[in-house]
């Protein structure tokens, strides 16, 4: 599902088993040591049960130029990018702004929001196509946002089939209209799981917003770029941050799962639903994170009866998976 047109609607999401830790946030500079990065996590996977979380935490970061942003990736088997530029700033800055106003609440067509988000949320459409196409009754896969793209001007190549002209990663010096990861490799590379950003000695201040070209304009975070007299977060302020920002999208998820375990039935899309359930939706009213269990993990019936699952999300039902699945 797309954020488009005058709704943003909750996005899928696509059930796996990782397990992370915040306690690896980074931000700041480290006088001590010369490190001056910055590692901002992307997705986060509880350690009680599976979870996937269109988000970045923390959501805003404080640097100065010549610092390094790292993005490390939790692998939930949700595809995530990092997607920068020009083009974004133009139309990310007014919808972002929207969102924290309204407690990052999705915007829906019973909330029409005002003409300046209106307006960000189709240019996006026509300037920034999504990584998955629409429009057609087979998934489409757009390879210029799919693959790395850093374009001085324009957007990606016409229909997207193509992928954008291969170069290396320059350093971000805010003058690109496209600064965008890619999909974000769970393996096979040197960079598996990061994305990593050096920004520019001579980057003018200011805010620097990005997202994910996947699941769309919800899963925002911005850079803040400060004079060099200007302090910075330590990294442990940093890393305080994120985890107060993840323990309030995991207690949100915990008391849901918690509530569906036990009455078995749950809210999804405004709806109430019952039966066995494929997982638990937390972006009830605002939590862009999703449990990805089954509810009830195990489930009795007789030979010869059908069994039926209610889903909430994007999932599958797979019998017979190796026995080496987590």
């Amino acid at each position: 599902m797309r954020f488009t047109g005058a709704a943003l609607a909750s996005a899928v999401t696509v059930a796996a088993l990782v397990l992370t830790s915040c306690a690896g946030v980074q931000g700041g500079d480290d006088s001590t040591s010369g490190n001056n990065a910055v590692t901002v996590l992307v997705d986060y996977q509880h350690d009680a049960f599976a979870t996937s979380h269109l988000e970045y935490y923390p959501k805003v970061v404080k640097v100065h130029a010549g610092s390094t942003v790292v993005f490390k990736q939790a692998w939930t088997g949700e595809p995530h990018t990092v997607t920068f530029g020009k083009l974004v700033d133009k139309y990310l800055q007014p919808l972002s702004t929207y969102l924290i106003a309204n407690g990052d609440k999705p915007i829906g067509e019973d909330d029409p929001p005002p003409s300046e988000v209106e307006a960000a949320l189709e240019g996006m459409d026509a300037d920034l196509p999504y990584t998955f196409g629409e429009g057609t009754e087979e998934v489409e896969l757009n390879q210029g946002p799919a693959q790395p793209c850093y374009l001085k001007t324009g957007t990606y190549p016409e229909a997207g089939k193509a992928a954008c002209p291969k170069v290396d990663q320059p350093t971000f010096d805010g003058s690109y209209d496209i600064y965008n990861s890619g999909f974000i490799p769970y393996e096979g590379s040197k960079q598996s799981n990061t994305f990593t950003v050096d920004f520019a000695d001579d980057l003018e201040p200011g805010t620097y917003n990005y997202y994910c070209n996947i699941h769309g304009p919800a899963q925002w975070g911005r850079v803040e770029v400060v004079p060099a007299a200007v302090d910075v977060p330590s990294k442990a302020e940093v890393a305080k941050q994120a985890r107060a920002e993840v323990l309030k999208d995991i207690t949100f998820l915990e008391n849901r799962f918690e509530e569906a375990q036990r009455t078995g039935k749950t809210e999804a899309q405004g709806q109430q639903i019952r039966g066995n359930l494929t997982g638990v939706d937390g972006t009830f009213p605002s939590v862009h994170a999703f449990v990805d269990e089954f509810i009830p993990r195990t489930i009795k019936t007789k030979a010869g009866k059908p069994v039926t699952w209610t889903f909430t999300g994007t999932h599958t039902i797979s019998f017979n998976v190796p026995k080496y699945f987590p």
